[in-house]
């Protein structure tokens, strides 16, 4: 689904959740790449990490969290950090007074005169099927519980500019070279629903640049995010993030000359990697970054509950 916005504001940072990350070295233990059978993405991390009652309420105008929402978060962060560090190695921590479940952190990276913000987004809802329930929600906080199951979203994303006022950053411009993304509506009453090609677009952009015939459902390493072509890399260590820009450089260059005769096409027909622009788009790809993506493969299988998980595995490339 589109944002309508061009900025992500930066509003608050907390000092002490900072100084925690700072203290994360790039040390990253063994951990497996998962997605739900809703296709949430997690990490099955080496041990358990426990969330306690969070906040549920926040006023979106308060652009600073409570004291006592902090005062839950901060152990929290500094256990994940414990347990995984090299996920936290030199981010920093980002307050989203519209999404207080889902603690953001960030970095900026810069590759000659293009700027890329890195946004990691950790999910502290309780999810009934992946999460050990210690002790249950109020109307007004979140279930307590304990998992390995530490659900993320990761991206990279394209960036215009820092957006400042009076000198001073307020937020980061994201570079947005793709028009409306809501094509109608199905249902009805109140059952309508908005019809959006953000998804088919992610799976065009990215099938592009994987092997042919590859198979990498749910996983699409290039997505419509932000109205921007972004990158969810498959590793999450302080060297792989950068590893991946050139790639999405590269890759931007490449699929935003195109952008408006996509959309054109999605428009009108289903995606398939069959599609003839697809086909042309890739004859102008150079080899070297699909093999990129040749490591990457997905293994089906049922979990505990007999629900179907999907395994990201990467291998890595000599």
């Amino acid at each position: 689904m589109e944002v309508a916005t061009q900025v992500l504001p930066l509003t608050w940072s907390d000092p002490e959740i900072n100084a925690v990350l700072a203290s994360a070295s790039e040390a990253f233990p063994p951990v497996s790449r998962h997605f739900t059978q809703n296709e949430d993405f997690f990490l099955l991390l080496p041990r358990e990490f426990s969330v306690p009652h969070l906040p549920v309420h926040h006023d979106i105008r308060e652009a600073r969290p409570s004291r006592e929402y902090l005062r839950r978060l901060l152990p929290v962060v500094r256990e994940l950090v414990g347990i995984c560090p090299g996920l936290f190695h030199g981010l920093t921590h980002l307050f989203d007074p519209a999404s207080i479940l889902r603690p953001a952190f960030f970095r900026l990276y810069r590759m000659g005169e293009a700027l890329y913000l890195y946004l990691l987004r950790i999910d502290l809802s309780y999810h009934p099927h992946d999460h050990t329930l210690v002790e249950q929600g109020t109307n007004d906080t979140t279930p307590s519980y304990r998992t390995r199951k530490l659900m993320l979203e990761a991206d990279l994303i394209p960036l215009e500019d820092l957006h400042t006022e009076e000198g001073r950053p307020r937020g980061f411009l994201i570079r947005q070279v793709i028009s409306r993304t809501w094509i109608g509506e199905t249902g009805r009453g109140y059952f309508v629903q908005g019809i959006w090609l953000d998804r088919d677009l992610s799976k065009f952009f990215s099938s592009v640049f994987l092997p042919e015939g590859a198979r990498t459902y749910p996983y699409y390493p290039l997505t419509c995010k932000y109205r921007s072509i972004c990158l969810m890399p498959p590793s999450y260590d302080p060297a792989s993030r950068k590893a991946y820009l050139p790639f999405l450089y590269r890759a931007q260059r490449i699929l935003e000359p195109y952008v408006d005769e996509i959309l054109e096409v999605l428009r009108k027909e289903k995606f398939s990697p069959d599609l003839p622009l697809v086909k042309e788009i890739r004859s102008t790809v150079p080899r070297e970054m699909i093999a990129q993506w040749e490591g990457i493969s997905i293994a089906r299988y049922l979990n505990e509950h007999q629900m179907r998980e999907y395994r990201l595995d990467v291998q890595r490339r000599a």
